[in-house]
């Protein structure tokens, strides 16, 4: 029987498959893992309730480990592989040691060191954001560190409103445990979100600094690294050029 690598005398050409990096494997693995885990804590929790967790940040938490696998295929290269392995790693940090573990409640600024990075996180979500829609080396620093902070305030918004929407709908105490007032009704307490807000927006103001010595000394930092890794994939207006004819 003729090999089929060169059936009706021809080669046949099939592309070959993709090869995974080393760092979606790493993501693949560590959100395989923890998904199982999270489900398994779930089970748990329901026959015998340990966590002392509700079952939002638990929803949510299970949620969060099928992102890599969703994304992924549909943006594809759009979004870089260090993307992927930084999400991991703070989710992990963040989500599944500071919220369902407790560790937020249980070691004493864990929280506000979790939203003093985040700012800065944010800020880098920002970075990102500006590198897909325009050239971040020709934008103007003033625009790039405008979105890049507004990005990460935004984002500060957002959690601190699911936050509260949890507490509202499910009774949880994220944004502090009521007190009773003198008129005897409960007030729920707004200084831990704003110490929240503070943080996020000490990490944003970290960001800005980092930028900006980034731009006068025009070294990378770190920062121009990040830049070229979210420009992967994006036509240039060089590219965008047609090419020269040649002259017959």
């Amino acid at each position: 029987m003729e090999d089929n690598k060169f059936a009706n005398g021809k080669e046949n050409s099939y592309p070959p498959p993709a090869r995974i990096s080393k760092a979606m494997l790493f993501v693949y693995i560590a959100s395989a893992l923890m998904f199982v885990t999270m489900t398994v804590l779930t089970v748990w929790n329901a026959v015998a309730p340990f966590l002392g967790t509700n079952i939002a940040v638990i929803a949510v938490n299970i949620a969060l480990w099928l992102v890599p696998f969703i994304f992924k295929p549909i943006f594809k290269d759009k979004i870089s592989d260090s993307i992927y392995v930084f999400f991991v790693i703070y989710a992990f940090i963040a989500s599944f040691l500071g919220s369902v573990l407790q560790f937020s409640a249980k070691i004493t600024g864990y929280d506000k060191v979790l939203h003093f990075a985040f700012g800065y996180v944010g800020s880098v979500i920002g970075l990102f954001f500006v590198c897909k829609l325009s050239d971040a080396e020709k934008a103007r620093p003033v625009y790039v560190v405008f979105v890049c902070v507004a990005t990460s305030l935004a984002l500060a918004l957002l959690w601190e409103i699911f936050e509260f929407s949890g507490d509202m709908l499910f009774g949880n105490n994220a944004q502090g445990v009521p007190i009773l007032g003198e008129d005897g009704n409960y007030y729920r307490p707004v200084t831990d979100t704003m110490y929240d807000v503070i943080c996020n927006t000490g990490g944003a103001i970290v960001f800005l600094i980092h930028y900006v010595v980034h731009v006068c000394t025009k070294k990378s930092l770190l920062l121009g690294a990040m830049k070229k890794d979210f420009s992967k994939g994006k036509k240039t207006e060089k590219d965008a050029e047609p090419a020269p004819q040649k002259e017959e």
